[in-house]
């Protein structure tokens, strides 16, 4: 007999299996943000500060960075994803924008899914 408990540890399999499936398909830079942000660990940071972590993280593969603006974007689109959570604070005249960054998929996941590439293998440190 199939019960409520059945139905949810179903859709959280799904869920995970959707999510190892999405991270295995992203483009080179989207991973290396997400070796970025697994470097942070589950602690949200600045867009600015994890931008510094990417660059480093690009270095140790010998692949240059991309802009700002395009690290932006690419951390938007994880955003829509649900693969990281982005916020954005606006303090005005006195601080200007801050966006913070945080992983909202499982990191087990993440490394999971990124372990298979063999470029990104050597660098992932949790």
């Amino acid at each position: 007999m199939v019960v409520e408990k059945h139905v949810r540890e179903a859709y959280t399999r799904l869920d995970s299996e959707r999510t190892f499936d999405v991270i295995r398909s992203l483009p080179l830079h989207s991973k290396l943000i997400l070796i970025s942000l697994l470097n942070v660990g589950d602690t949200s940071i600045q867009s600015s500060r994890l931008y510094g972590i990417y660059k480093g993280v690009c270095s140790q593969i010998g692949e240059q960075p991309l802009s700002y603006r395009r690290f932006h974007s690419l951390v938007s689109e994880l955003a829509i994803m649900g693969i990281v959570s982005r916020r954005i604070y606006n303090y005005g005249r006195k601080g200007g924008r801050i966006s913070s960054i945080k992983l909202l998929s499982s990191i087990n996941d993440i490394v999971k899914a990124l372990s298979d590439d063999p470029l990104l293998n050597d660098i992932i440190e949790i």
